[in-house]
């Protein structure tokens, strides 16, 4: 810009020179309302990109919200899965000890006292929760219980059910569902 200024200051000298005063004042607004607009041109394109690095800096915070919520999804699905190997584990060991004391006490001629030790009614009850903890894989299962969950294509989140992760979509990220369907997207799913 100085340097155009400079040249119009030249150009200004030699019309003054020349007799042409006239035609340098013109010349002189001319260049003076180039630069005014170059000036409001460059203010326009700062607002652009302070407008551009808010919207990033907001993208990066979403981002970074969602994955921390992922990753405690998953903490917590990981536990909990933990928590469910642990006490079929520990009530399959607590069976299989019961059904083997009972039969000591069978062997032994004492199946009197194996019934009012309580161990029948113990190995009973083990048996009972061991045959209720394998029907949560048959087809008799609770229609309340989470078996699997329905992960977001764009953030990954968890969601339980497909109304669930539809209302998600719709309401944090501005996709209505025929969007959704145009886009050809669709929830991968993971057992639980």
């Amino acid at each position: 810009m100085a340097e155009k200024l400079k040249n119009t200051e030249t150009e200004l000298e030699t019309l003054k020179e020349s007799g042409n005063a006239g035609t340098a004042s013109t010349s002189i607004a001319e260049s003076a309302t180039k630069i005014e607009e170059l000036e409001n041109k460059l203010e326009e394109l700062k607002k652009e990109n302070e407008t551009i690095e808010t919207k990033c800096k907001s993208t990066e915070e979403s981002l970074s919200k969602y994955k921390d919520q992922t990753s405690e999804i998953l903490r917590k699905s990981k536990e909990k899965i933990t928590d469910t190997i642990k006490e079929k584990t520990e009530f399959a060991e607590k069976l299989k000890n019961t059904e083997t004391e009972l039969e000591v006490l069978k062997e032994s001629g004492n199946a009197g006292t194996a019934s009012t030790s309580g161990l029948a009614n113990e190995a009973g009850m083990c048996q009972f929760h061991s045959e209720n903890l394998q029907k949560e894989d048959c087809s008799e299962v609770d229609p309340r219980l989470v078996t699997k969950l329905l992960i977001c294509p764009f953030c990954f989140c968890k969601l339980a059910s497909k109304k669930d992760a539809e209302n998600h979509v719709f309401i944090h990220h501005k996709v209505d569902a025929a969007t959704f369907q145009n886009l050809n997207l669709n929830f991968d799913s993971m057992e639980v």
